[in-house]
């Protein structure tokens, strides 16, 4: 019952109970109309990857363009699931809004959360259902996923589609979704989505039977990945929002005022500004590293400045006033302070439409690259012009190149130097996303990776500040770093867990600056040796090493004490591995390997995934060290040692952290009196005891 509460009503607070009624209901709106979109979006996506047929698809019958098909639309799939994720996040407190003086902004709070879980849901049961337990489509999907830079995604998603909190929340929502009494004023769009979740609640309540199968199965593949210990979480605990609303704990991009303020003295109009911030929910419908195109125009003194040979012959007047002249409206925006300090410096395309921003607020991203076109002041000037063209027009949620009355970021800069009969222009080649013809920011650096050093390159490189999670700055690099950073993952693994380095309490730094300290004793023989200690290939001979030498020094208890010894390993693999590893998952507080959190924590060995809590290898050789000393006293002389090489083992390569080897010792002592109990009450029983 607790367990449920909790689930039900976590106690974190969010921005929804620090947001005044004015600021929420703003919020509401936005996020409604966003989770309309992905439904729609989401519902055309599991139609395309029904068509796709992939139960029935084998090695013989799918060929390398339906192999990018399915990948394609799978990640597009994680897209989905991601972007309603962050909406869950954000309004799993729905209650905190008071139903009593605000229970209009309850209810929709409520509807918004709830429909966005429901439909996470049943999006990952139908894609699911569409594999059907299809093992060629399975190991394709779990293979290394450039959307997330993981392995075994599709298993975290199976894996996660039974746990006990999403049958709880899925069934506490309906039993409040059926009291939730909308009133007549309510939006239609409120009403869409309390029918739009009933129905999927029911659709997935006839599926039940299946879903019991994916649930066994599930756990069938539980028990052959813990065996392999090879999976990796995707969900999403990421602390950002849509647009310009950010849920992580840092309110600063990483790009400092500073540094962006500088970038006016190295910047000139017609330059191409290609940004990354991270925590933003509007990365997740973003294919690529990179988010986010502008165009640096300067202020209006520094344009007319830098056209003055080139706009008097074109317009018999200065660049200057040929804008008050023909974009009035712009004109005068151009001519105010933005946040009434900076001066507008750029054109881009954001939520609120084309608008003008000032370096300081457009530069400071966590990533940026300004770009300069090999072109003419005056083919500068007539991509500057279609820019302000756009000047006013709504962003387009669409993100379709081929319309005009909408514009997105990258789109503004494609159009503004495209090729024409008076500019060679600036040349990129479309993709196409779910039919739509598109370039994308990661597209654009992609292109210059690929055109660098040769007769086609297009633009030189003025600047790249490169973002380090670690030090939570932006680190000036060179064309190199720039050329390969179009290949990042979309989300680091920082992005994607709920404990990021910069999430972290004060003790949990102390304990990852003596991880790192340990980690960085390197040797090649210090790591060989460390790398031994955590093997198998060492675990397993030491054990039966043991178990010979008790069976040469004391022969009449031989067989007792090994019997002690194995139940003692499986009680260490079911109780430390099974039940408080996977319940943690479950209850969702993972803890991240160290080696995940900071950079400059190099993992030594195989780099596991799952929670570093316990630390299994401690456990393990406590418990099996303790049953030895109740038999044998002197043996305490050889364990230590070993114990205390382990646990600085664990350290070196990254895997663990003080507490989880200090708890690991706690566990390994009461698993060694728990085995001593079991075994004294297994060999009292007659079928057992005849053995020994």
């Amino acid at each position: 019952m607790l367990y449920a509460l909790i689930i039900i009503f976590p106690a974190a607070q969010t921005s929804l109970s620090q947001t005044d009624i004015a600021q929420l209901n703003t919020k509401l709106d936005q996020d409604r109309i966003y989770l309309l979109q992905l439904l729609d979006s989401s519902e055309k996506n599991i139609q395309s990857i029904q068509q796709l047929q992939l139960s029935q698809r084998t090695l013989d019958n799918t060929d390398t363009q339906t192999l990018e098909q399915i990948r394609y639309q799978f990640n597009t799939l994680l897209d989905h699931l991601i972007a309603l994720d962050l909406l869950i996040n954000d309004y799993r407190s729905f209650y905190q809004i008071s139903i009593f003086d605000h229970k209009e902004e309850h209810q929709q709070a409520f509807l918004i959360g709830y429909s966005a879980y429901i439909t996470k849901y049943k999006l990952t049961f139908d894609f699911l259902k569409e594999v059907n337990n299809n093992k060629y489509i399975e190991t394709v999907l779990n293979e290394k996923s450039n959307q997330l830079d993981q392995s075994f995604v599709y298993y975290y998603l199976k894996k996660r589609l039974n746990y006990p909190k999403n049958i709880i929340m899925l069934n506490a929502g309906k039993t409040y979704l059926h009291y939730t009494t909308l009133p007549p004023q309510t939006h239609p769009d409120y009403i869409y989505l309390k029918d739009n979740s009933r129905t999927k609640y029911y659709q997935l309540l006839n599926d039940v039977d299946y879903s019991f199968t994916l649930g066994r199965k599930s756990l069938a593949d539980l028990f052959e990945k813990n065996t392999m210990e090879s999976w990796m979480p995707v969900q999403t605990k990421v602390a950002n929002y849509m647009g310009d609303t950010r849920l992580t704990a840092r309110h600063e991009n990483f790009i400092s005022l500073e540094q962006a303020q500088q970038l006016s003295t190295l910047l000139k109009p017609g330059d191409i500004l290609i940004q990354r911030r991270n925590w933003y929910i509007s990365n997740a419908g973003q294919p690529g590293y990179w988010t986010h195109a502008a165009i640096y125009t300067g202020t209006l003194d520094e344009i007319d400045t830098y056209f003055q040979d080139t706009a008097p012959p074109l317009f018999n007047t200065s660049f200057k006033e040929y804008i008050h002249q023909h974009y009035p409206q712009l004109y005068l925006d151009h001519q105010k302070l933005h946040h009434e300090k900076y001066q507008f410096r750029t054109i881009e395309a954001i939520g609120e439409g084309v608008v003008l921003e000032s370096i300081e607020e457009s530069g400071r991203a966590d990533s940026l690259a300004v770009l300069r076109p090999k072109l003419t002041k005056q083919e500068k000037l007539n991509a500057l012009l279609i820019a302000f063209n756009n000047y006013g027009k709504p962003y387009d949620f669409n993100f379709d190149f081929s319309t005009d009355d909408t514009v997105v970021c990258s789109e503004l800069v494609y159009k503004a130097y495209l090729p024409n009969t008076q500019t060679k222009g600036v040349h990129y080649n479309l993709t196409y996303m779910a039919g739509r013809p598109i370039v994308t920011p990661n597209d654009m650096i992609k292109a210059f990776d690929t055109e660098y050093n040769t007769p086609e390159q297009q633009l030189d490189l003025v600047i790249y500040l490169e973002a380090n999670e670690y030090t939570q700055t932006a680190q000036e690099k060179d064309v190199t770093a720039l050329r390969t950073s179009w290949q990042k993952p979309k989300f680091s693994v920082q992005l994607l867990y709920q404990e990021t380095f910069e999430q972290q309490t004060k003790q949990q730094k102390k304990e990852l600056a003596i991880v790192t300290y340990f980690n960085k004793l390197f040797n090649p023989e210090l790591n060989t040796f460390s790398l031994i200690l955590s093997s198998k290939l060492f675990l397993l001979p030491f054990f039966l090493l043991i178990c010979g030498i008790i069976y040469f020094i004391d022969r009449k208890n031989a067989r007792k004490i090994i019997f002690i010894l194995v139940l003692a390993i499986i009680l260490n693999l079911f109780i430390a591995q099974i039940l408080i590893k996977e319940t943690t998952s479950i209850v969702g507080y993972e803890r991240l390997r160290p080696y995940l959190i900071d950079p400059q924590i190099e993992p030594i060995g195989h780099p596991y995934t799952d929670s570093s809590f316990p630390s299994i290898h401690t456990t393990l050789t406590v418990t099996l060290s303790a049953i030895l000393f109740y038999f044998y006293r002197k043996t305490i002389f050889v364990s230590i040692p070993i114990l205390i090489l382990i646990g600085f083992s664990r350290l070196h390569n990254g895997m663990h952290y003080p507490t989880d080897i200090i708890v690991g010792i706690i566990f390994g002592i009461i698993l060694a009196i728990t085995s001593l109990k079991l075994a004294q009450h297994l060999l009292k029983q007659k079928k057992i005891k005849k053995y020994f």
